[in-house]
């Protein structure tokens, strides 16, 4: 376990939260790090979203490949504490993390757009290969009247 004291400040709309990480702790089976800090912030608590693009901004990672696993917070106070993992890649957090109802809507809504974009290009090489052969008749069918 690794005891850092690493520093992000993100302005959200009209407040400032500051995440501090505090403990860094490589997981090398699961290829992930196991992350606590503190959260200070001005106004509602921010949400894991907020957190989650602080401490991918704060570790120089993907914002997709953290998952933020709680955000604790002391009543009345503008301050909190967080746990969560940073994996390494995308297969490693497929492997390891649940696949909630919310999660499983999500990938199949950017299934189909991947897969509507796949579709269209395949439509526009065949609309252009289609303009090249009727291009090339044109330019066979003057030199047949000479």
């Amino acid at each position: 376990m690794q005891q850092l004291k690493v520093n992000t400040q993100l302005r959200l709309g009209d407040y400032i939260m500051k995440v501090a990480i505090t403990e860094k702790n490589e997981n090398v089976l699961l290829e992930r790090t196991d992350l606590k800090g503190t959260v200070d912030f001005e106004g509602v608590t921010p949400n894991n979203n907020e957190v989650t693009a602080a401490i991918a901004k704060n570790l120089g990672v993907e914002q997709g490949l953290v998952v933020v696993k709680g955000i604790y917070t002391q009543f009345s106070k503008q301050s909190g504490t967080f746990n969560a993992v940073a994996y390494k890649t995308s297969k490693a957090l497929d492997k390891t993390e649940k696949m909630t109802k919310h999660l499983r809507k999500k990938a199949e809504v950017i299934a189909k757009k991947v897969a509507e974009a796949k579709e269209a290009e395949e439509e526009a090489k065949k609309e252009a290969a289609a303009a090249k052969a009727a291009e090339q008749t044109q330019a066979e069918e003057p030199a047949k009247d000479e």
